[in-house]
């Protein structure tokens, strides 16, 4: 801002943000004109007011009567603002002298200002009082600048005198002024000496378990493909509406940091690395008023063989973190140390904690809890949004988690002129979100509001919704009435509404109030630096436990529950439904889902640009491609070619184990792999149903217990049916190749015994189902236990809320006529159950068994 004759536009620019409460920080700067008194008092009145305004900066304020002005009116504020963190008074030249001894008042009665730059303010009186106000009135000030203000070597010798009862100041600078060069060494060295202090308190929190709240949570974005999700996460984040955004593929992760309550939402700094130990650290302080700074060096010394212990003497455990019990000693088959810990740290030896950030030659920056305060309630999200289109939908389950809050996008007009279809793709995701995150808040968004014909057309979308969701928890839109929130993505009609809404229901969830080890973050940061200076995406179990010892953690359940966190808010990936998964944790969850959908993707949407297939064709696997998108095979040369050379072992091996994809062992080519996602409806060799009209078949039906099929539980089974048909077979010479299709599957479990397995979506009258035919009576037993086990393993392992499945059999193969399993066995209904043999008994649970050992118990 600027003025000339008159200063209306600085009474008014201050008279209107009293009702701000987003603008978080102001700069004014002027070198014309006088700033009269009035001016000065709606400024006054503004930051005596406004809850909002965090930094101030006044600044070049050359006349004396225009310095002055601004320059008292912050100091009178500060004996009532309780907002202010950061107050900068740069190159002003108030008409008053006694300017130190007006701040002095001031800092003596404010308890937030955490900063405060005085330079050139050519006040030099007041010295005695200020000396006084940092010696033992302000405990909170943190920077002080009073660099070129006239100050002589008496000014010097006062205020460094007083300093020695101050433990707040971490930065004190006198240069500039007319003093030796000893006073301001010796300013230095006792802001040293309470830096070292304050790492010391940090130290011992993380030592003690230090807590505080984490403020996070996960947003999951899902919906149709081209509904607008990405153009919806864009205009959330404030940034600009691109018309032709290409369609996600896979999933796309970002990070949004929201400061203040209804505030745009803001990505972090690229360049911020990994500080999440010392930032909840900066926040701990802020809300921990047990241990004085002045008695940390006491505390530690007393309790440096005086760890936390139980009555038994071992180290004590956090107990039911996050609704998970954590024991002391073993964690889920691994035995414990004999003294209960996950290390060897003992009641005696107290852990060495290696805390980044807070070593000597590391700095605390005290911006940090400049930040901290300023961003007491600040949140954080993790944003997934994950791409559209069916092919996805079965990586997609992996990521779906509990602690999050669910987004889902439908396009309004498709809608509208496609209502059956899009009412199903709907219904889809409601059930999905359903089976993986049953209590998460889940908001509807209806986008291309600004399509729409009529207004009208509104209420009819919502009484659409009234029918759809009616068994389904949600979040209305009681602003406007809705069970919906109508968007226009273009120019943000709605979009604030939403975001409002979102935040607001976000901040009452319990995990994310919850506090959060020191201990926690200091392993998480350690984990990113790690795979960072080994240039690897992942690292293993045993080295995440290691990490965590160091970081103070030394229970091995602990550690488990950790990774359950960061997993479930979309910090990392930690899959656990086997032991070889819970080895394995991604440590960069966008280069995990990127890699799988090198390999996973619609072959019509998102096949490859003009310019990859020019690559492809000239590293020689376009035939490769080719059959990938026809036939659902993948050859290894295929995953070199798309993967790091050193990630393609274990990308192969996450996607055996997650049944991404299948070991395909028919026909002589070596090293191949089936991914079943990415089979269609049309067959490849022409093969057509009715070929199996006259052949005699017996059937039976599993029905979900839920009502629906969630998406990659039929895929999974095709999985490993494939495996087990391959296991059936003495030899390569006479094994018979399955014929697949997207629902429609033909297997072979020995040479005499065809299977075929379809998936079948259901109506309003008829749930979905699995249904399997076969052709050999004699095997009906068998194969029915081989597959009622593939699907109990299945659901067990891959979906986060397990659910039974209601099975019928057909009286025989003639009639076609559904007998429920209790029914059939009561009754001995052949070719399933037999008077003279006992019925085959189901295999023991699998679930959490790892594949090899549960196909050769087939």
């Amino acid at each position: 801002l600027s003025v000339s004759e008159e200063d209306a536009g600085f009474e008014y620019f201050f008279n209107a943000l009293k009702e701000n409460s987003s603008i978080r920080k102001l700069w004014l700067s002027t070198q014309q004109g006088p700033i009269s008194e009035s001016c000065g008092l709606a400024l006054s009145q503004l930051l005596k007011g406004n809850k909002a305004i965090t930094h101030l900066f006044l600044g070049d304020l050359q006349s004396s009567n225009t310095g002055g002005t601004l320059v008292h009116a912050a100091a009178e504020s500060l004996h009532e603002n309780d907002t202010l963190m950061v107050l900068t008074l740069d190159f002003n030249t108030p008409d008053d002298e006694n300017i130190l001894g007006k701040f002095a008042d001031s800092l003596a009665a404010n308890k937030t200002l955490l900063e405060l730059q005085m330079r050139r303010v050519n006040g030099h009186l007041g010295v005695e009082s200020l000396a006084e106000t940092l010696s033992s009135k302000n405990t909170t000030l943190m920077e002080l600048i009073l660099q070129e203000n006239g100050m002589t070597q008496e000014d010097g010798d006062i205020l460094v005198e007083s300093l020695d009862e101050n433990h707040s100041l971490l930065h004190f600078h006198l240069y500039g002024n007319n003093m030796s060069h000893d006073a301001t060494e010796k300013a230095a060295a006792i802001c040293r000496r309470n830096e070292m202090t304050l790492k010391r308190k940090i130290a011992k929190a993380v030592v003690d378990g230090g807590m505080a709240p984490w403020n996070r949570s996960k947003l999951m974005v899902i919906g149709q493909g081209r509904a607008g999700k990405t153009a919806t996460v864009r205009a959330l984040q404030g940034q600009s509406f691109v018309p032709d955004l290409e369609s996600t593929i896979g999933a796309s992760l970002t990070e949004t940091h929201i400061r203040i309550e209804g505030a745009k939402w803001n990505e972090p700094r690229k360049d911020s690395g990994h500080n999440y130990a010392v930032d909840l650290a900066a926040r701990f302080l802020q809300l921990s008023s047990k241990v004085n700074l002045k008695d940390v060096e006491r505390d530690e010394r007393t309790s440096e063989t005086n760890p936390i212990s139980d009555s038994s003497g071992r180290q004590s455990g956090r107990s039911a973190v996050f609704g998970v019990t954590i024991e002391s000693g073993e964690s889920r088959g691994e035995p414990a140390q004999a003294n209960g810990t996950a290390g060897n740290s003992t009641a005696s030896n107290k852990p060495v904690i290696k805390f980044s950030g807070l070593d000597d030659d590391n700095p605390f920056k005290h911006d940090l809890l400049i930040r901290s305060r300023t961003d007491k309630d600040a949140l954080r999200f993790s944003i997934w949004d994950y791409g559209g289109q069916k092919v996805f939908y079965t990586l997609h389950h992996l990521f779906l988690t509990r602690f999050g809050v669910y987004l889902l996008i439908f396009n309004m007009n498709e809608l509208l002129l496609k209502t059956e279809e899009s009412v199903d793709y709907l219904k889809f995701w409601l059930n999905s979100k359903k089976i993986h995150a049953p209590s998460a808040p889940l908001f509807l968004a209806g986008t291309f509001l600004d399509k729409l014909e009529s207004k009208d057309d509104i209420a009819t979308v919502n009484s659409i919704l009234a029918k759809l969701v009616a068994e389904f928890m949600f979040v209305r839109n009681e602003s406007d009435g809705l069970y919906f929130f109508p968007l226009s993505n273009q120019d943000d009609t709605g979009v604030g509404l939403l975001r409002s809404e979102i935040e607001h229901v976000t901040r009452r969830q319990e995990y994310v109030n919850r506090a959060v080890s020191l201990q926690w973050m200091q392993c998480l940061d350690s984990m990113l630096t790690r795979a960072k200076e080994m240039d690897v995406s992942w690292l293993k179990l045993q080295s995440v436990r290691k990490l965590g010892k160091e970081a103070g953690i030394k229970s091995l359940s602990e550690i488990d529950v950790m990774l359950e966190l960061f997993h479930e808010l979309g910090v990392l990936v930690h899959l656990t439904a086997t032991a070889n998964l819970k080895d394995i944790i991604v440590t960069n969850a966008q280069w995990l889902v990127d890699s799988i959908s090198k390999v996973i993707r619609d072959g019509e949407i998102h096949r490859y640009s003009d310019k990859e297939e020019e690559e492809i064709e000239n590293a020689g696997i376009m035939d490769d491609v080719n059959r990938l998108f026809k036939n659902a095979l993948a050859s290894r040369d295929l995953f070199d070619y798309f993967w790091d050379r050193d990630a393609v072992e274990f990308l192969l091996d996450l996607m055996r184990r997650t049944l991404l994809m299948g070991d395909w062992k028919f026909g002589n080519e070596k090293d191949l792999y089936l991914i079943p996602s990415m089979l269609t409806d049309v067959d490849p060799n022409g093969w057509s149903n009715t070929q199996l009209d006259e052949k005699k078949l017996y059937q039976c039906w599993f029905e979900p217990s839920i009502g629906f099929l969630p998406i990659g539980v039929f895929e999974r089974l095709i999985c490993l049916a494939i495996a087990h048909s391959a296991n059936t077979f003495d030899s390569t010479e006479n094994i018979k190749e399955p014929i697949l299709r997207k629902n429609f599957n033909r297997v072979w479990f020995g040479p005499d015994c065809e299977v075929i397995l379809e998936s079948k979506h259901g109506s309003d009258s008829q749930a979905d189902m699995i249904m399997m035919s076969l052709d050999n009576p004699e095997r009906a037993q068998r194969v029915f236990t081989v597959i009622v086990s593939m699907l109990q393993k299945v659901t067990a392992d891959f979906t986060v809320n397990s659910f039974d499945w209601n099975i019928f059999v057909d009286s025989d193969a003639e009639s076609r006529e559904r007998i429920p399993l209790r029914v059939a066995r009561k009754k001995k209904t052949k070719p399933w159950f037999s008077e003279k043999k006992k019925t085959q008994e189901l295999i023991p649970d699998m679930a959490n068994v790892n594949l090899g050992s549960f196909l050769d118990s087939l």
